[in-house]
């Protein structure tokens, strides 16, 4: 829910494998979804999807592509109807971009998503990509966690920033 009450959601439609929006406006609960197709046409994309409003109201999507197996991030621009999506590839060497949460620095508006690497060798990790300009192309990637012998079996990783834009 964005500033106004508006609703937002990112969903993966497994039937034709793609990444989804829907927009929700604010209003009674037996409100009229308008469903909008982000990513997708028939390649494996949309996988452990996150979604977050900046204060503009702009939506960032981060999502895994199971097609190339990177870490993709969906840029929407604020306002209602079928929007012009913005499609990026944050992180591509490897397994990368699974288990995904996007969150949004209150100072700077700019979006951070958490993932999981997985190494296929039992030592995985677990990224954090931060956006660093005002170019969507612009990421710094660092490793919390390069010793993992876990794998994320049901749940996305959680990824929080407080108003110092402390992650």
């Amino acid at each position: 829910v964005d500033s106004e009450g508006n609703r937002h959601i990112s969903y993966r439609d497994s039937n034709n494998l793609d990444l989804k929006y829907a927009y929700g406006p604010s209003g009674p609960n037996d409100i009229s979804w308008q469903l909008y197709s982000v990513d997708g046409n028939g390649i494996d994309v949309g996988e452990y999807t996150s979604l977050a409003v900046d204060n503009s109201g702009n939506r960032h999507i981060s999502y895994y592509d199971s097609t190339t197996f990177d870490l993709k991030y969906a840029y929407g621009p604020a306002g209602t109807g079928d929007i012009s999506w913005q499609l990026y590839s944050v992180d591509t060497p490897g397994d990368v971009g699974l288990y995904t949460s996007i969150a949004i620095h209150p100072n700077t508006q700019k979006p951070s998503i958490s993932y999981f690497k997985n190494n296929g060798t039992g030592s995985n990790e677990i990224r954090i990509a931060t956006q660093t300009s005002d170019s969507d192309t612009t990421w710094e990637i660092g490793v919390l966690d390069g010793s993992l012998n876990i794998f994320f079996a049901n749940g996305n990783s959680q990824l929080k920033i407080d108003d110092n834009n402390d992650i």
